[in-house]
């Protein structure tokens, strides 16, 4: 067919062509409007026509252009994860975070393009698909088209029932009269349905030609902060507690609390899924500037962590993440900005109000970067402090490698078609920042096992002389240790001949003690009656034979007769000598229990304390007496046997003559076989005597 056939061809069947184009694009679920169809039409037909071949083009025409060179660089990044609350279902989170994207792109382009609807028709389902966030409930992503081939707009969303994934990618060519000329902002989403929250990605950059010097700034989607904002969701790091979640506050830790700095360093200091800074913040610089921290904790969001700490520094820098430079910069009143993670090593920066430090006061290596481990930001007042802070925490998200994991953003229809097909669709983009990420990684942990390797070797070295230290120190310990053992032999023969002599000594303490203990109970039994005198006078005469039953009833025994005597005998007879006699009766009972002879003027002299002279006769008028007065001079008791026995009284204890007034006469005798001296008279009349019968 020829040009001009072709090119009649298709303008007497235009209208078939287009429509049959309309059908094939709705078969494939694509959104093609009339004015994307036309244009398809046109460049077919021009495609049909014959052309020169390029190099006799060029030849003949010269180049069209220049080629153009670019630059790629990424403005924002951050991998969130939405934990719904207040009741609000996963598939009601997901189905809401979709919408605030949409809802989001409808708004700039109605805003841009008041006309889009009556100049595009075919677009009317950005505005009948996706409803307000509101009516979140009556959305269902499974029930609307792929987005593909926008006639206005270079914008493409791709639903992966499978992975329970949402993507969409928006090119868009600056049109700012302050940019510079060719940039190109491309921003990239992903949503992942998950068991329990969804997860968000979120990756700005932007394309310009090479030769544009000054890099675009960093950019955060507006409708983030407003879903930050929705009750219903809490959004934080992708596996980060919502227990640090962002919100338009600060969040304020308690460094006095072992257990909360714990649960800090290891669920968000030192957790492998933090990827944004951390802004310390000391409580008194707080007190000093509330809104301002709070203000910036709002603006930072889904940009860095801001936290306040209270209380003791030293709980959490110090003992919980071992770092004294931080306890030593937040006494300072200083503001540490904490890049480092468990992934990645970055330099600290310390902020301190004071004279401002010029830029160039930092120290970069050749790629820009900051090549201490630490450095400090000066400026003259907190206001201007913060926002020092505040846009660098903006820019922090700008960094080359950001580990999104598994998760993917490219929505490309090759990628679709290509899953179709079951084939497993691969962003090639992201495995090449993947494995750049992972050689990142690996470098740095070289570098740590370098140092390692240093600290090692010079740790070798010194163990090395050390053991020599050791081999000098274990020879002269040996010789010490067979001085020891001779000398241990020495002394356990020492002791053995120490343990005899110890024998013998506590055998004889222990006679001593006997001996001791045999006085000390003499002692006792011969003074404590005398300690302990009953009242002497006549009046208290029941209390004294008390007394003699109390102390001598192992000696003596009162008969019912000397009782009586005693009560009768109405003569002031000195009390104290009757005790003293009686005293001396039982020394005098326990030296025959001993075995002594009846009369001996020395015996018991220790029972004689006031010296009375004290002794034991036999009665005055012997046997006499007894002989011609029987009866006055026997007494009957009950022997050892038991039975009632009859003896003489046939000892006496006297003082004073016949029958003085204060005579006294203590009749009795000693029984052998009770072993006691038995009284049958105590004072009363004197008895009839050879001399004096009466």
């Amino acid at each position: 067919m020829g040009k001009k056939k072709m090119n009649y061809f298709y303008e007497d069947n235009m209208k078939d062509i287009k429509a049959a184009a309309r059908e094939f694009f709705k078969s494939q679920n694509l959104k093609m409007s009339d004015d994307t169809i036309s244009g398809l039409v046109d460049a077919i037909n021009e495609a049909a026509e014959e052309k020169a071949p390029a190099n006799d083009y060029d030849s003949k025409y010269g180049k069209p252009s220049n080629l153009v060179f670019y630059k790629k660089y990424y403005t924002y990044q951050a991998f969130l994860e939405i934990h719904p609350k207040n009741g609000l279902s996963v598939d009601g989170c997901f189905a809401k975070a979709i919408l605030y994207i949409m809802n989001w792109l409808r708004g700039r382009v109605e805003d841009e393009r008041p006309d889009v609807y009556e100049k595009y028709e075919g677009v009317r389902f950005l505005k009948d698909d996706y409803p307000e966030v509101e009516k979140f409930a009556d959305f269902d992503i499974s029930k609307v088209d792929n987005i593909y081939g926008l006639p206005f707009l270079d914008f493409v969303t791709a639903y992966l029932p499978d992975k329970k994934a949402w993507l969409a990618t928006l090119s868009e060519s600056s049109n700012n009269s302050s940019d510079l000329p060719g940039r190109v902002y491309i921003s990239e989403f992903f949503l992942y349905k998950e068991e329990s929250s969804v997860a968000f990605g979120i990756r700005h950059s932007c394309r310009e030609p090479e030769t544009n010097l000054e890099d675009a700034g960093a950019r955060r989607n507006a409708f983030v902060s407003s879903m930050i904002d929705d009750e219903d969701f809490a959004i934080t790091e992708k596996g980060i507690p919502t227990s640090y979640e962002f919100n338009k506050k600060a969040i304020h830790i308690n460094g006095n609390s072992g257990t909360e700095c714990e649960t800090l360093l290891n669920q968000l200091v030192d957790s492998e899924y933090r990827q944004m800074p951390i802004i310390f913040v000391p409580e008194d610089f707080y007190k000093d500037n509330p809104e301002g921290i709070d203000g910036l904790a709002k603006s930072l969001m889904a940009y860095a962590y801001v936290l306040v700490c209270e209380g003791s520094a030293g709980k959490l820098f110090g003992k919980t993440m071992n770092n004294p430079v931080f306890v030593e910069k937040i006494h300072q009143n200083q503001i540490i900005y904490y890049r480092t993670s468990k992934n990645a090593v970055y330099p600290t920066t310390f902020f301190k109000v004071g004279e401002r430090e010029a830029d160039s006061d930092k120290k970069t290596d050749s790629s820009g970067d900051i090549s201490e481990s630490s450095y400090t930001r000066v400026n003259n007042e907190g206001k201007w402090l913060i926002k020092d802070i505040r846009e660098m925490g903006k820019n922090e998200p700008c960094r080359k490698y950001f580990d999104f994991k598994d998760y993917f953003f490219k929505p490309s229809w090759w990628e679709i078609s290509k899953q179709e097909e079951g084939e497993t669709p691969e962003d090639y983009e992201e495995i090449v920042n993947s494995y750049k990420l992972q050689i990142s990684k690996l470098e740095q942990d070289i570098e740590l096992l370098n140092k390692d390797s240093s600290q090692l070797q010079a740790r070798v070295t010194e163990l090395e002389s050390d053991k020599k230290e050791l081999n000098k120190e274990n020879t002269r310990i040996n010789g010490l240790l067979n001085k020891a053992q001779t000398d241990l032999i020495d002394a356990t023969t020492d002791l053995t001949s120490s343990n005899d002599e110890l024998k013998e000594t506590k055998d004889d303490l222990a006679e001593t003690q006997k001996k001791l203990d045999g006085l000390m109970g003499s002692i006792k039994d011969i003074y404590e009656p005398l300690l302990n005198l009953p009242v002497l006078d006549n009046s208290h005469k029941e209390d004294i034979l008390k007394w003699i039953e109390k102390y001598y009833s192992n000696e003596i025994i009162i008969l019912p007769s000397a009782e009586k005597s005693f009560y009768k005998d109405g003569r002031p007879v000195d009390m104290r000598k009757v005790c003293m006699y009686m005293h001396y009766l039982a020394g005098y009972t326990r030296y025959r229990q001993a075995g002594g002879p009846a009369l001996n003027k020395k015996a018991a002299r220790e029972y004689d304390p006031e010296n009375y002279g004290t002794t034991i006769e036999f009665s005055s008028s012997g046997e006499g007496a007894a002989k011609s007065d029987k009866e006055a001079y026997t007494m009957t008791y009950q022997g050892a046997d038991g039975k009632t026995k009859s003896e003489i009284m046939d000892l006496h204890i006297k003082s004073g003559q016949g029958r003085d007034a204060g005579s006294i006469r203590v009749m009795l005798h000693y029984d052998d076989k009770l072993k006691k001296s038995v009284v049958g008279l105590l004072l009363g009349e004197h008895l009839p005597t050879a001399s004096n019968p009466h």
